[in-house]
Parts: structure tokens; sequence; C-alpha cells
């Protein structure tokens, strides 16, 4: 697995490579800059990720969302979903809240 505290080539990562052409010239970005970048990602972006792309985004995602939870909902969202009118029952549901 990925570590946050390395750089990452962004001739390793497709999209990520898309994303900082015009905004870097540098090939190597450390976790933050790679998070800043996947931020400007687009659906179709995240359709074209590749699964070890996927996964470091998912990991990245993780730096300012709030958890995994947070990182799903985020990638519910890019992926088109809308939320449910009674969302908020749905889930305290699930989780066994009253």
């Amino acid at each position: 697995m990925e570590s946050l505290e390395m750089t990452y080539l962004l001739s390793d990562y497709p999209v990520l490579a898309r994303l900082a052409v015009g905004r870097t010239e540098a090939t190597s970005l450390d976790a933050r800059a790679c998070h800043g970048l996947y931020a400007r990602a687009m659906a179709a972006d995240l359709r074209a990720m590749g699964p070890r792309e996927r996964r470091f985004y998912d990991l990245l995602s993780l730096i300012d969302s709030g958890g995994p939870v947070a990182a799903l909902q985020a990638r519910v969202r890019a992926a088109g979903f809308r939320r449910m009118p009674d969302e908020q029952a749905f889930l305290d549901d699930l989780s066994g809240g009253i």
C-alpha cells in the first residue's frame, strides 16, 4: 500500500498526470499535492482510472475527507447518484441508531 509520506511519479497514474498538465512541471508530487489535483477530477476521470490508480485515489481521499464513509459518499456523488429523501432514516436503521 502506498504511504502518504512519499512522493509519487505522475507517470504511474495516468489520470493524475493528465490533471497535472498545465498546473505543474514536476514529475513527482507528495500526497497532499496529488490530493489537490484529484480534487479537480470529474466523473469521467474517475471512470478512466485503472484499479491501481483508483486505490491510490481512494487512499488520498481519506486525507481531508473525514474518513472512509465520507470517501465513499464522495465516490457515490462522483458517480452521479443523488441523495435519497429518507437517507438519514435509512442510515440510522443501518447503524442501529434511534
